[in-house]
């Protein structure tokens, strides 16, 4: 997890940015260095699903009712 700025969406409406607020955060590594303190980078893991969850639910909040999907 990167600074979220440098992904270029961060600043779009409808993202939600999920972070662990590692201290090392924001990371420098990329997909093909490893983390020096781990692998797979304890960051990433340290994120809970329940928080993903709280920011899906909070972006499907936003999308008007009579557009939504119930398949």
């Amino acid at each position: 997890p990167g600074n979220p700025a440098g992904w270029g969406h961060a600043h779009l409406p409808g993202v939600r940015i999920v972070r662990s607020g590692f201290p090392c955060a924001p990371c420098r590594f990329h997909v093909k260095e490893r983390c020096p303190y781990c692998h797979p980078s304890p960051c990433m893991l340290s994120i809970k699903a329940a928080a993903v969850l709280e920011a899906a639910e909070s972006l499907w909040k936003t999308v008007p009712e009579h557009t939504r999907s119930r398949s």
